[in-house]
C-alpha cells in the first residue's frame, strides 16, 4: 500500500522534475553574504533546495555575540503568475510573502508583511549585484500601518 502512495506522489509531483529556469536569474545569491558595522553583523544564507526548485535564505542580525532577530525566506516561480515569489518568516512571528522583479540590473522584492499584533505593512527591498564577491542592499517605500518609516539606506555585504 505505501508503495502505491510513492508511485502515486512521484507520478503526479514529479520527485526528479528539473530546476526551474526561471529562478537562474537568482544564482547569484547562493552561499553566505555578510555584513558588518558598528557591532552589528547581519549574515545571509542562501541554498538551492530539490535541486534548483526553491531557494531558502537564512537571515541573522546579531548585536555583538547576541542573535536579534532570525527570518527564513523561501523563493520559488508562482507559474500561474508567471512571476517569482518569496514568503518568509521572522523568530518574532512576524511573517511576509514578496514578488520579485529584476530592473536594470536590481532585484526589486516588493514585501507585504503581517506584524505579531496583526498590524500590516510593506517594503520594497532592492538587491543589487556589484561582482561575484560583492552587492547593495537597501530597502525604500516603508510602512508600517498608515505609517509611513524611513528608508533604510544602501549598504554594501561581501560574499563569506
Amino acid at each position: 500500500m505505501i508503495r502505491l502512495w510513492f508511485l502515486s506522489l512521484a507520478l503526479l509531483g514529479g520527485i526528479h522534475a528539473a530546476p526551474i529556469k526561471e529562478l537562474e536569474s537568482l544564482k547569484w545569491m547562493e552561499g553566505t553574504w555578510v555584513h558588518e558595522s558598528e557591532g552589528t553583523t547581519v549574515r545571509v544564507k542562501s541554498r538551492w533546495l530539490d535541486e534548483g526548485r526553491f531557494l531558502e535564505r537564512n537571515f541573522e542580525i546579531q548585536l555583538g555575540k547576541e542573535p536579534l532577530r532570525k527570518m527564513r525566506q523561501t523563493v520559488y516561480w508562482d507559474p500561474a503568475e508567471k512571476e517569482i515569489r518569496s514568503w518568509g518568516t521572522f523568530s518574532d512571528g512576524t511573517f511576509e510573502t514578496g514578488v520579485w522583479r529584476m530592473k536594470d540590473g536590481t532585484l526589486e522584492i516588493r514585501r507585504e508583511i503581517t506584524y505579531p499584533d496583526g498590524t500590516r505593512g510593506k517594503a520594497t527591498n532592492l538587491w543589487t549585484p556589484i561582482d561575484p564577491k560583492n552587492c547593495a542592499w537597501s530597502s525604500v517605500k516603508r510602512a508600517m500601518g498608515r505609517k509611513k518609516m524611513p528608508d533604510i539606506p544602501t549598504t554594501s555585504l561581501q560574499k563569506d
